[in-house]
């Protein structure tokens, strides 16, 4: 199967076709004109056929003239005034767009043929790009694939333990450390889902974007370490904070006249806002405003003073190198996949996945381990295990990425 032409290669032959249909068109709105001072009946002229004999040199036996043509010689000759004059109303169609309607129309009906022909060989385009990532998912398994795998089963063990956890929250009637567990699980259930969101990003080498979302993994172990620390009225707030958002959500959807819910529904929302604003003061509407009480009344907490209330230090440096995988700084343009600084990564690499891989199953292991205080005994042994396979992962993560460093150094030599 031949290969589908590439994208600039198809605009190329496109505008070449538009300039020659449009100096088609300029050279027949030409002849007709030059027809019609001659007698010429133009109306419904067969000027297609014309142009393509004048344009080809044949010469015109056989063409079939319309009823009322003057029966003398006739001439569509131009002086070389006149072709320079239709010369530059071609120029002014197809490149200098100094006859802005026309040009807009000619663009645009370029835009189209092109985007047809892109459609037409998207099964080429598809199969070609398919075939390519097939055989770099094969390659990046070789060399990744056992610290993929146990990442893969430390989410399993962990998916386990948090469907067993809900269903005994549900059964329990105790309300000691109700709103604790609660809140846990929460923060467990969606570190599941971003932690398994970076295992699909690894997959076919998308180290950048998954290094980005470990970044939500550390905000949600600190968050857990934190509310762990301070218990249920921590845990309380926190879970009353999601008004907070849901306000936010509210006002920004009635900005742009798209507003959520119904009015009943956002009269609730603000209601409780207001009641809990009121009951908690105004540092309760930031952020992180649910923490305040446990920062010694810090009014507006940033994450970084929750951070350094659990840690004793500010942001950690891979938290920080994470930020520009997601903010648009030039910083984050090289990406963690390139070994050479010369080349910015735009898709699929073999490289960089030891850093994500590493830090995610921490951050998994942290926040499981956090959530666990149903069976002393039998939690120990858990966390232990889970510590366990978190440092299988981090040494099969280095070898994998001390093997492509040597192999990239024998490409080089």
């Amino acid at each position: 199967m031949a290969r589908p032409k590439k994208l600039h290669t198809l605009i190329a032959e496109t505008l070449a076709s538009e300039a020659e249909n449009a100096a088609r068109q300029v050279l027949a709105n030409a002849v007709l004109a030059r027809l019609a001072e001659q007698g010429v009946p133009v109306e419904g002229f067969p000027i297609d056929d014309f142009v393509d004999r004048l344009k080809s040199g044949r010469d015109m036996d056989g063409f079939a003239w319309p009823e009322g043509t003057p029966d003398t010689d006739l001439s569509v000759a131009f002086t070389a005034e006149e072709e320079a004059a239709m010369n530059e109303e071609v120029d002014r169609l197809v490149s200098t767009g100094k006859d802005r309607e026309a040009f807009a129309e000619l663009m645009e009906l370029s835009a189209r043929t092109v985007l047809k022909e892109v459609m037409k060989s998207f099964r080429e385009f598809k199969a070609d790009d398919d075939a390519d990532l097939y055989g770099f998912r094969q390659r990046l398994d070789l060399r990744w694939g056992k610290a993929l795998d146990l990442y893969r089963l430390l989410l399993s063990i962990s998916q386990e333990l948090l469907s067993e956890m809900t269903t005994a929250l549900r059964r329990s009637k105790a309300k000691r450390h109700w709103q604790l567990r609660d809140a846990m699980l929460g923060i467990h259930a969606r570190a599941l889902r971003t932690g398994r969101a970076v295992l699909v990003l690894l997959q076919p080498g998308m180290a950048d974007e998954a290094y980005a979302r470990w970044r939500t993994l550390y905000e949600l172990s600190v968050v857990a370490s934190f509310i762990s620390e301070h218990g249920d009225e921590a845990a309380a707030m926190y879970r009353a904070h999601e008004v907070v958002s849901n306000k936010a959500r509210i006002d920004n959807s009635i900005e742009w006249d798209e507003p959520l819910g119904t009015e009943e529904q956002r009269t609730d929302i603000t209601g409780d806002y207001e009641h809990l604003v009121q009951k908690y003061g105004a540092s309760f509407e930031s952020p992180y405003g649910w923490a305040s009480p446990f920062l010694e009344g810090k009014q507006n907490p940033r994450f970084v003073d929750i951070e350094l209330a659990i840690q004793g230090r500010r942001i950690a440096p891979p938290y920080k190198e994470s930020s520009f995988q997601i903010h648009s700084g030039r910083a984050g343009l090289l990406g963690l996949g390139s070994l050479d600084e010369s080349v910015i990564n735009t898709g699929h690499s073999n490289a960089g996945l030891e850093i994500p891989l590493m830090h995610s199953s921490l951050a998994v292991m942290q926040i499981t381990t956090a959530a666990l205080f149903q069976h002393p005994a039998r939690d120990f042994v858990v966390i232990k295990m889970l510590m366990l396979l978190d440092e299988k992962i981090h040494v099969e993560a280095k070898k994998a990425a001390q093997r492509l460093e040597k192999d990239h150094k024998k490409w080089d030599a």
